[in-house]
């Protein structure tokens, strides 16, 4: 036990914690009173943050800095910004924030979260917010929103799903977030790559991809050759 708490006091470092005694101190309050802490150990040491607002508060209550949630907060943005641009560079495929099970690594947000997250005003998320058919959407497609992990306020979600498809109908960027958390569900090599590349950020980009293809090339060109002068 004592492994699995010092692996989850350096995750919580990674993730916004500022010292190594207080995150050994929430993390063996963790290891104490939850009953999945592995599960929450993979996901921070897969991604290098925290997504979910309520384990965010729960850490930062266990902390005995004020500023942890401020942290964990500004850590998980981070993340979530620098993946989002690897999707736009990608050609918008979001898999890169969807779990194996296909639902969003974030499934909470907040209207200034969402604005951080995407470099837009406040006042630009609350007129998406305002709009008729992006309430509409959060109504009739409930289901599938909860579907896809989204457990704050679902218009919001809609508004998340919309920027970071880059649909601008709210039903059509519900449905093409549906049609990715199917294929990250079937897709059972998905977690490697993020694994892969998780020292890299918690997400792997682009650069990081052409490192890794490069390197396999390389090698293959290199067994070609000592094939070919035999």
């Amino acid at each position: 036990m004592a492994k699995s708490v010092d692996d989850l006091a350096a995750a919580l470092m990674k993730a916004g914690v500022k010292s190594k005694p207080d995150a050994i101190a929430i993390a063996t309050k963790f290891a104490k009173g939850t009953s999945n802490f592995d599960a929450l150990l993979k996901s921070i040491k897969s991604s290098g943050a925290v997504f979910d607002n309520k384990l965010m508060r729960q850490i930062a209550d266990a902390s005995s800095d004020p500023k942890t949630f401020a942290r964990l907060t500004s850590r998980s943005q981070l993340v979530l910004g620098r993946a989002i641009r690897t999707i736009k560079a990608a050609g918008g495929d979001i898999s890169p924030i969807l779990t194996k099970k296909g639902k969003l690594i974030k499934g909470d947000f907040t209207p200034d979260e969402i604005a951080k997250i995407f470099n837009k005003s406040t006042d630009d998320i609350a007129k998406m917010a305002d709009d008729v058919e992006v309430q509409n959407a959060a109504k009739m497609k409930k289901k599938d929103l909860i579907k896809l992990g989204i457990s704050g306020s679902l218009v919001a979600g809609v508004i998340f799903l919309m920027l970071v498809t880059g649909k601008s109908n709210p039903v059509k960027a519900i449905a093409e977030a549906l049609k990715a958390a199917a294929a990250a569900a079937a897709d059972t090599g998905s977690d490697i790559f993020k694994e892969l590349f998780s020292g890299m950020g918690g997400f792997f980009n682009v650069s990081a991809l052409f490192l890794f293809c490069s390197s396999v090339g390389l090698v293959i060109w290199l067994v070609l050759s000592v094939v070919l002068k035999k």
